[in-house]
């Protein structure tokens, strides 16, 4: 799955519009559905018996998906109630389409007129199962002020169930970056695509659980090999992972050698090897200083431990190379780097290993301080890529 910043989802629906003549309030009723579909699971997973939902909604398309969600919501039979933060004559485009659908079919609408009139609105927003919020969307340029920066702040004290359009009002979707004050989401409906801000801090922790609504935009848009970012799923890890043949047993489901642990970091080591069980690796061998090896072997049950010669700091070393060379026959796979530590003799033995462990045609993974290793080094780590299977 692909991550956008805010400026190429832009690119991405102008091209939807130019490029293949969608219509862009099309497009916003798709999102709409979604966020309502969203609202439904949330409701459901509560049990609310007579649900009542509140979309808080400003004058960008964000409120106008916040009307198109709260038009199917109604139709499903939920009691909706539309808090707009801006004169409805000031909601222009494709929301002020969506907004005007809305008052037709006899939708509530309230208009929030400044900070103080919050609490005429109060207890609206504290009888509501769920708060949606359709206030700011990926076009924040400043942090929410005044009127804005008020609602959100009551929101969040209230610490009721919120759906967040798009994005959280306040985030910034490209960053991550909270400039000001922010919603902080149990769920955000974004739209098409994920944004690159959901996977940094501090948005990170406003955004709640992610779901992504198919808003009908075209397959190639959304998974063009221009956009850079990529999100690792269960759907992706399902295409790597081949199913097992019945009669598959740990001999035949490859054998690991992690190389890892200084004095003082051997849990590095054991998560890696724990890490590596739990991914399917039919058998794991830790090779680790002679001297931590007792260690390793209370600390762990299936994964096995090689004693290794160590430096005189009990780190590995060069004089490591050859009992790890031994080591490599049956072996599928290497990772070095876990708990290493950090000094010459590691950074040597990691040259040697990227000559070794490419002439044995191993794939290898290089963590840690197995990078730390290779700081200022990268001629070797040049002349390895491309080895290994």
């Amino acid at each position: 799955m692909k991550a956008v910043t805010v400026k190429a989802m832009r690119a991405i629906d102008r091209s939807a519009v130019r490029d293949y003549s969608m219509r862009s309030i099309q497009l916003m009723e798709n999102a709409g559905r979604g966020v309502a579909l969203a609202v439904e699971a949330e409701l459901e997973e509560m049990g609310a018996k007579r649900p009542r939902v509140v979309v808080v909604v400003g004058k960008g398309n964000n409120g106008g998906d916040g009307f198109v969600a709260a038009r199917h919501l109604l139709n499903s039979g939920v009691g909706v109630t539309v808090l707009s933060l801006a004169p409805l004559k000031d909601i222009k485009g494709d929301a002020g389409v969506n907004a005007g659908v809305w008052l037709k079919m006899g939708g509530p609408v309230l208009y929030l007129k400044s900070a103080a009139g919050l609490k005429k609105h109060a207890t609206l927003l504290r009888h509501a199962s769920v708060i949606v919020d359709g206030m700011l969307g990926t076009g924040l340029t400043s942090p929410p002020r005044g009127l804005y920066a008020g609602v959100i702040d009551f929101i969040n004290a209230l610490k009721k169930r919120v759906v967040a359009i798009d994005v959280p009002s306040g985030i910034d979707a490209t960053t991550g970056r909270v400039p000001g004050v922010a919603v902080k989401a149990d769920v955000t409906a974004t739209m098409a695509v994920m944004k690159t801000g959901f996977f940094l801090y501090p948005a990170r922790a406003l955004a709640g659980r992610i779901e992504v609504v198919d808003i009908g935009l075209p397959r190639a848009l959304v998974t063009d090999e221009r956009i850079r970012w990529n999100v690792v799923t269960g759907a992706d890890m399902g295409c790597v992972l081949k199913e097992r043949a019945p009669d598959a047993h740990k001999g035949s489901s490859g054998h690991l050698l992690l190389l890892a642990g200084s004095p003082g970091h051997t849990g590095a080591g054991y998560m890696a090897a724990m890490g590596a069980m739990r991914a399917g690796a039919g058998l794991v061998t830790i090779g680790l200083p002679a001297s931590l090896e007792p260690i390793m072997e209370r600390k762990t049950t299936e994964a096995m431990t090689a004693a290794l010669p160590e430096t005189a700091e009990k780190t590995l070393g060069t004089a490591s190379f050859k009992a790890i060379a031994a080591l490599l026959k049956g072996k599928s796979a290497i990772v070095v780097g876990p708990g290493l530590g950090c000094n010459e003799e590691v950074s040597g033995l990691m040259e040697r290993l990227l000559g070794g462990a490419g002439r044995a045609m191993l794939p290898m993974v290089i963590d840690a301080d197995g990078l730390n290793a290779l700081a200022g080094r990268l001629k070797s780590l040049k002349a390895a890529a491309g080895k290994g299977r």
